[in-house]
């Protein structure tokens, strides 16, 4: 039995604040729980002290493996004319495991606009990206994820960029907790790289929201463009952009990740 993400955030127990709820295992990610799902929890606690402002950056450093149960405090570092900044800690019985840094600021008036260019999405889909329970992790059965441009971890090839086609298996309606988990969803790409499976995990992951989807967006047919910026020492840098069903960019992401081999 899977829980949706939707029905996870509604059975969160959250007060003003904080937010507890069990974390199912169909949402594990090796020893740890899904990465997107923490700070979708995380921006779920910070809303009930900041409810209206929109969200404009997510820092999230994960510091320790989380299961189990989680506890989620957070609390508002400072609050300006326009923009407020909130923490929020994720404790597993008491240990911090995971620090989030929300920004959410105000709209104002500006001359400047730039977009973010549009992009091809590239052949039609080579691969679809497997959930095979004992191998993959068991948080990519909530997804299906097909591959238009690059390599599937593993393969070998030797790609510095990656286009995947996502779905999300929920019945909605589309939040910025979606688009969170949207963000994250996709292998690191320097696994790509390899022939040998071996093991990855996030160290650090900023996420810039630039806009929300239509109200009627549903959750098949999303697109996550990622590069591969810098791969030294076994610490690998890449960045991604976000596309809604329409091609239009919701958000900007970037992760600082280990790759063991």
């Amino acid at each position: 039995m899977t829980t949706q993400l939707s029905t996870l955030l509604a059975n969160a127990s959250v007060a003003q604040g904080t937010l507890t709820t069990p974390l199912p295992s169909d949402w594990m990610q090796g020893r740890s729980i899904y990465g997107g799902l923490q700070a979708a929890l995380a921006l779920r606690a910070m809303r009930t002290l900041v409810p209206s402002i929109p969200i404009r950056s997510l820092q999230t450093n994960f510091i320790a493996p989380l299961s189990g149960i989680v506890r989620v405090e957070s609390q508002i570092l400072r609050e300006g004319k326009n923009t407020v900044q909130v923490e929020a800690k994720l404790f597993r019985e008491g240990e911090l495991t995971t620090q989030v840094l929300g920004v959410f600021g105000k709209s104002r008036t500006s001359e400047i606009q730039v977009k973010v260019p549009s992009e091809q999405l590239g052949d039609s889909p080579s691969t679809t990206f497997p959930f095979l329970p004992g191998v993959t992790p068991n948080f990519t059965q909530h997804f299906s994820m097909r591959l238009h441009k690059g390599g599937m971890p593993f393969s070998g090839v030797e790609t510095l960029a990656s286009i995947y086609e996502l779905d999300l298996r929920d019945t909605g309606p589309v939040t910025e907790e979606h688009l969170i988990v949207f963000a994250d969803v996709v292998p690191p790409l320097a696994m790509s790289q390899l022939r040998t499976p071996t093991f990855g995990s996030t160290l650090s992951w900023m996420m810039e929201f630039l806009a929300m989807p239509e109200p009627a967006t549903g959750m098949q047919h999303w697109h996550l463009h990622t590069k591969l910026i810098s791969a030294e020492g076994g610490y690998n840098n890449q960045s991604s952009v976000l596309r809604s069903p329409t091609g239009q960019a919701l958000a900007l992401s970037r992760q600082c990740m280990l790759v063991f081999g």
